[in-house]
């Protein structure tokens, strides 16, 4: 179990993102007495996972992108 700051680091993206994705509901944390929370290492990848498809759903049919 990570800490919100490993986790962070570890996905490369911001404690304030995992927040934002446990807000929506990508992410599973778990409460602990002093009110941290922690991460699983396969929570954190599955929410990865999502947001990747997330992308991916989001590009798909849009405007060409200039290149």
């Amino acid at each position: 179990m990570l800490t919100t700051r490993q986790a962070a680091e570890h996905v490369n993206r911001t404690p304030r993102t995992l927040r934002l994705w446990r807000r929506r509901g990508d992410l599973i944390g778990h409460s602990r007495d002093n009110g941290s929370i922690l991460y699983s290492l396969e929570e954190l990848e599955r929410a990865v996972q999502i947001q990747a498809e997330r992308f991916v759903n989001r590009n798909v049919g849009g405007r060409p992108r200039n290149t």
